[in-house]
């Protein structure tokens, strides 16, 4: 769905939009730079005096050509954004944008493979974004083009998934065990209290029933459910689009954690029937279909049908509440109550992102 008419509204659609992607492209960064790099030059366990000089040069080296591919492609996609929004983005502009995105593939070249792999994968999604703002292609459309993908296309997950390592794993937006700043947190009919972790938010909501049942949208390859099956709540459905990433998940856990299970489900059309859950926890997702507002307005409405009556959706977003609260969650379902809960994360990627606000939607079922 566009802005709604006005510079004020317009404005903070851009911003709140513009923020998440800045966020996505940073943590990338981090991965490509700090994990990625380092992990395929010493993952074998060179480390410490073992590393010479020349070596640790090259290293840094490549992390700063890497973050300055990252922040460039940051950018870029703030420019389509902000002239899809003004209704400035046509063949001309695309044009000029493709020709930045064309440099930038292949300056990626000079990198390490799994490093020039990943920025070549942000890449296809800038690319996919810009086809499908500039020419409102499907995303199937998108695919077809070559070389672009949009984030709901279950082959780009496949190939994301299938070039990630388990040493490659981490958490979009923000993990359980995550420090956050220290703030007082009023949950909905809860007490409030301080919290200094990104799970003391989740718990009190998580534990709101004695056995409560779990739906995860877009699950990937996060080890949250691992860390809310640890925190005791055992009965969780983790659902994503990757074929590929489900199988290694269940053969991953089957195991330690053999209660729950890993299904092949879009979150825009749920198998389940109606009041099958008392919680469904969303990470990304919802912002991931933000360039599709129908499918958007579906996901939530899906989520509304499958919770039982007095259940909650809990969704952890870079939307601001002007966007994602009122044009969005309250619109598209008939909640008793939402609240946001914002948030800063203050992990161990610290000088990249911190300062960058988060929001937790807890959205009410009557």
């Amino acid at each position: 769905m566009k802005p709604p008419p006005g510079a004020t509204a317009g404005g903070q659609a851009v911003k709140a939009t513009a923020r998440w992607r800045r966020w996505l492209f940073t943590v990338l960064a981090v991965v490509v730079g700090l994990v990625a790099a380092f992990w395929a030059r010493y993952g074998s366990g060179r480390l410490g005096s073992n590393i010479t000089e020349a070596e640790l040069r090259e290293l840094l080296q490549k992390k700063e050509q890497t973050l300055q591919l990252s922040y460039q492609l940051t950018k870029l996609t703030e420019v389509v954004e902000n002239l899809s929004a003004t209704g400035r983005l046509n063949t001309e502009a695309g044009n000029r944008v493709h020709a930045a995105l064309d440099r930038i593939e292949g300056e990626a070249g000079e990198l390490d493979r799994e490093a020039a792999l990943k920025i070549r994968w942000i890449l296809s999604i800038v690319r996919g974004s810009l086809h499908q703002k500039l020419r409102n292609l499907t995303d199937e459309e998108v695919e077809a083009e070559g070389g672009a993908f949009t984030y709901a296309n279950p082959r780009y997950w496949d190939s994301y998934y299938q070039n990630t390592t388990s040493k490659e794993r981490f958490d979009w937006y923000v993990a359980w065990d995550d420090a956050i700043k220290e703030a007082d947190f009023k949950p909905l009919g809860l007490a409030s209290r301080r919290v200094k972790h990104f799970g003391e938010m989740l718990e009190p909501y998580l534990s709101r029933n004695e056995k409560p049942r779990v739906l995860i949208f877009g699950c990937g390859n996060s080890v949250m459910s691992e860390r809310i099956y640890s925190a005791g709540i055992e009965d969780i459905v983790n659902i994503d689009i990757s074929d590929r990433l489900l199988s290694d998940m269940r053969t991953r856990y089957e195991a330690s954690a053999p209660q729950m299970q890993w299904l092949f489900m879009n979150a825009s059309q749920l198998d389940f029937k109606e009041a099958q859950f008392d919680i469904v926890l969303d990470k990304g997702t919802l912002d991931s279909l933000q360039g599709n507002r129908k499918l958007l307005q579906v996901a939530t409405q899906e989520a509304y049908r499958v919770l039982q009556p007095g259940a909650l959706l809990l969704s952890i977003s870079f939307t601001a509440p002007e966007q994602r609260l009122e044009e969005q969650l309250k619109r598209d379902a008939q909640w008793s109550e939402c609240r946001a809960h914002e948030f800063v994360v203050d992990n161990v990627f610290g000088e990249l992102n911190r300062g960058s606000q988060l929001h937790l939607y807890a959205c009410l079922k009557p």
